[in-house]
């Protein structure tokens, strides 16, 4: 009987321990991999603007290659720049200006 008694508080004391490091380790896993998630979602909204702002970007490069190719090809491209860009008028060309009333 009495070795039966210093068995049994081995056991309950090792199951104690036991519960105490499965404890640990839930609360462990649970910081790690909170972390981990929300950084991966983090990267992945990252990878979305950046594809976003590529898209804007490629887009913007076809219109600049455009403006280019016009101005490369005749003095079209050259005349409507210099209009738009710096207010340049044709010989003989007028601009009329009026004011705008803001209410």
């Amino acid at each position: 009987m009495l070795f039966e008694a210093n068995s049994t508080r081995a056991i309950k004391t090792l199951a104690i321990i036991l519960l105490f490091g499965l404890c640990i380790g839930v609360i462990a896993s649970h910081v790690i991999f909170t972390d981990h998630g929300e950084r991966v979602a983090e990267l992945s909204d990252d990878h979305q603007q950046l594809r976003a702002r590529i898209a804007r970007l490629r887009s913007n490069t076809a219109k600049l290659e455009l403006q280019l190719q016009s101005l490369e090809e005749g003095t079209a491209g050259w005349r409507e720049l210099a209009r738009r860009e710096h207010g340049m008028l044709e010989p003989g060309e007028a601009v009329y200006r009026f004011p705008v009333v803001i209410r």
